[in-house]
């Protein structure tokens, strides 16, 4: 079963669906292995883990690279943060190709509107 099927299996049924927080591939191993039904990856924690504050400046090719590591680690689907989509509409598509076709995994874009209400919102 395609990464999706199992996604999107898991998104249909009648229960809340919890699942574990990953900032790499050992930490989505660590997930895994705690039973969640699947990863989640997120800007903060990815951004955190190189040392990084949570106001951009990982890269939507880290983010991509990153997702493709833990896709290969790990057996459960994964939904990973896309920011804000890194731009405008055409760089929000062009993220969520990214994040699919390179590990399978789910891209989740949200909408902040500047810095300020970012920083608010991660406090």
């Amino acid at each position: 079963m395609s990464p999706g099927a199992k996604l999107r299996k898991l998104l249909e049924g009648d229960r809340i669906v919890v699942g574990g927080g990953a900032h790499d591939a050992l930490s989505a191993r660590i997930v895994e292995q705690a039973g969640y039904p699947m990863c989640v990856v997120t800007g903060a924690g990815v951004s955190m883990c190189r040392g990084y504050p949570d106001v951009g400046l990982v890269t939507m090719e880290e983010m991509v690279r990153n997702a493709r590591y833990i896709a290969e680690a790990i057996e459960i689907p994964i939904v990973v943060d896309a920011d804000n989509g890194y731009g405008n509409a055409i760089n929000a598509r062009r993220t969520v190709r990214g994040q699919t076709s390179s590990s399978g995994a789910k891209a989740a874009v949200g909408h902040t509107s500047g810095s300020g209400s970012k920083r608010r919102r991660n406090v």
